[in-house]
């Protein structure tokens, strides 16, 4: 199907009905999926919620799992997957070669963010 757009909120929202989903440019992201993708759903709106409400995406009670807190000196980012056997895993270096490429060419042309 190649890239879709837009899909991840039906996740976010724990929208598993597919709601505004059946259109001419959209489907249901669960139709006909296995039961992860409801638990993922779960997982990642309670987590969003817990954010909001708590400034600590932590306290959804939804997995043992923890969402680091990113920093610079602890550069952590969550990965939310369904085809895992965990659905979640933190990654501790997610495309820091990629990242390191894009700053390396722009922090010399606009300044870093600390400038």
């Amino acid at each position: 199907m190649g890239a879709t757009h837009f899909q991840e909120v039906a996740f976010v929202l724990d929208n598993t009905k597919g709601v505004g989903y059946k259109t001419a440019v959209a489907e249901d992201p669960f139709t006909d999926e296995p039961p992860t993708f409801f638990k993922l759903a779960t997982i990642m709106s309670r987590m969003w919620v817990s954010f909001i409400v708590n400034q600590y995406p932590n306290y959804s009670g939804a997995t043992d799992i923890e969402w680091p807190i990113y920093t610079l000196e602890n550069p952590v980012n969550m990965h939310f997957n369904v085809n895992m056997t965990n659905i979640l895993a933190v990654e501790p270096y997610y495309r820091a070669a990629g990242i390191a490429y894009i700053q390396d060419r722009l922090v010399p042309l606009y300044g870093s963010a600390s400038d």
